[in-house]
């Protein structure tokens, strides 16, 4: 995946989720800031994306316990 279509993925997520749009805000910008400093992209983008999905997975968890 390239940092574009990292960008349009994040976009999408923001759109089917805005209630966590600040948490895929700051795990987007911990990534880009991993890979600004040398990191690997497709790992950071792997990793962001996985945290992404706990995330939702977390999220809808605690809507059905409400």
């Amino acid at each position: 995946m390239t940092l574009q279509e990292f960008k349009n993925q994040i976009k999408r997520e923001i759109e089917e989720n805005p209630n966590l749009k600040e948490e895929i805000l700051d795990l987007y910008q911990l990534a880009i800031d991993e890979i600004d400093e040398e990191g690997s992209a497709t790992h950071e983008i792997e990793l962001c994306l996985e945290d992404i999905k706990q995330l939702k997975n977390d999220n809808l968890f605690r809507k059905r316990m409400d």
